[in-house]
């Protein structure tokens, strides 16, 4: 059965083409919900990245595109482009989706990164950096997976 949904998936891809809003096909922007989206800043000696991980519902979810970051202040924001298909869809939970943004040399601060779909604000995470310490992230799920990381290591 799941080698027929990923058949149908390959052939509506096939058929329908990757582009992102196609408005004489049943492609639909897509927003999701800020539970489906993880943030996660991380700093090396230097640079400052932001990953985010997007978990789509479907396979007939995708990322059309991740969006150019801009910058205001201490304020970090992207608007990625997301699609629905919304013709027959196999009913099937696809891999986590990740993106890193880097947001370079950052000084010690207070700082926000806002994750947009279509214009709309889907998830905001603040974090500080401190050079004497770690970036403190507010996403409590994220202390618990870097957690988790250092105790594998």
């Amino acid at each position: 059965m799941k080698l027929v949904l990923l058949v149908c998936y390959i052939l509506t891809v096939a058929l329908v083409g990757l582009s992102c809003v196609d408005w004489h096909l049943p492609y639909l922007p897509y927003v999701p919900d800020p539970d489906d989206v993880e943030i996660l800043a991380v700093t090396s000696e230097a640079e400052t990245t932001v990953q985010v991980t997007l978990q789509l519902r479907t396979l007939c979810e995708r990322v059309c595109g991740w969006g150019r970051m801009r910058r205001r202040g201490n304020e970090f924001s992207v608007n990625a482009r997301i699609t629905a298909y919304t013709g027959f869809c196999a009913d099937m939970l696809p891999p986590p989706d990740t993106h890193e943004y880097e947001l370079g040399r950052l000084a010690d601060g207070d700082y926000e990164f806002t994750f947009m779909v279509w214009g709309k604000a889907v998830k905001t995470v603040e974090f500080t950096l401190n050079r004497n310490d770690e970036p403190a992230i507010a996403d409590t799920a994220h202390l618990l997976t870097r957690s988790l990381l250092i105790v594998i290591q």
